[in-house]
């Protein structure tokens, strides 16, 4: 139900196969761990320039029934992690994630990626770059789960000649169109006319409320909440029920027991396979102010 495109998975075996004896890829070497097939850090830039910004990705291919875990995996797991040491003057940004799936570790539900997958961090240069090339290092740890787990880490470094020809970057196009396929699955904001609300706020559950400008069509079972600030318990069901003539939803969602008893919202992605009006807009991210006190859900 929550799986990645076909396109993007084969497209991740497509660049690893062509680009494994490439030496000017931008590209470390392919790793193999206890449920990984592949680990790779990539770049679609094949040099850099003073002050520009590139985009590295963290390209995984995952063992059968193995799985690694999203930026809020859940009451189990650990999600993928960079801890980055860039020459100086150099800035990495926030991972850039795509949409989660749900995925069992020990029969427990939890979010993250069981088939083929790419995380993305900008990588910004100084305004003043010195020598011919520069090295980006990053410790990245990961957790890989099927019937067992197995965390892990590894060092990687990514070489890239400095560009000073004052011409644009070359990009390296199957990399870019992995990237391009990534950031497909990106959840974009909510639209503006949407309004959400929290209600029956307890230290157990609370429900996330949802109105729609029109009537929403898509079929209200399959609306899913996938939380990234572990205040939804995903191992408990989301109880779904429909209003005003389909334009309202309600998800009654169970806490996890160290939730915070009052955080200052409740942040994550909403889901619906057919899209919300518009098929190629499936995932939405949201974060709904918390209440200290049950109100009406907003007009």
């Amino acid at each position: 139900m929550f799986t990645h495109h076909s396109a993007l998975m084969g497209l991740i075996s497509l660049a690893f196969s062509l680009f494994s004896h490439l030496s000017e890829a931008a590209e470390t070497p392919v790793l193999e761990k206890t449920g990984i097939a592949g680990m790779q850090l990539v770049s679609d830039a094949t040099s850099i320039a003073p002050g520009e910004t590139i985009t590295v990705g963290l390209v995984i291919r995952h063992q059968p029934l193995y799985h690694t875990y999203w930026k809020g995996p859940g009451i189990v797991g650990v999600a993928t992690n960079f801890h980055w040491k860039l020459p100086e003057g150099f800035t990495a940004g926030e991972v850039q994630w795509p949409a989660p799936q749900i995925t069992k570790m020990a029969g427990i539900t939890a979010y993250g990626f069981e088939t083929d997958t790419c995380l993305l961090v900008p990588i910004t240069a100084p305004a003043k770059l010195e020598g011919k090339s520069v090295s980006l290092q990053v410790r990245c740890g990961w957790m890989a789960c099927a019937k067992s787990c197995h965390p892990s880490w590894h060092d990687f470094s990514l070489p890239l000649p400095v560009n000073r020809s004052g011409k644009s970057t070359p990009v390296d196009a199957p990399w870019s169109e992995l990237f391009k396929k990534t950031r497909a699955r990106f959840p974009s904001p909510a639209p503006d006319d949407w309004k959400f609300s929290l209600e029956n706020h307890s230290a157990e559950s609370f429900s996330l409320s949802v109105n729609f400008p029109e009537k929403l069509t898509a079929r209200t079972k399959d609306l899913y909440f996938f939380s990234y600030d572990l205040q939804v318990n995903s191992d408990e069901p989301q109880q779904i029920s429909a209003g005003n003539e389909n334009k309202q939803f309600k998800l009654e969602l169970v806490r996890p027991e160290y939730a915070p008893e009052n955080p200052p919202s409740i942040s994550g992605v909403l889901y619906h396979p057919d899209g919300f009006g518009n098929p190629d807009t499936k995932w939405m991210e949201i974060n709904v102010p918390w209440k200290s006190k049950p109100t009406a859900t907003d007009e």
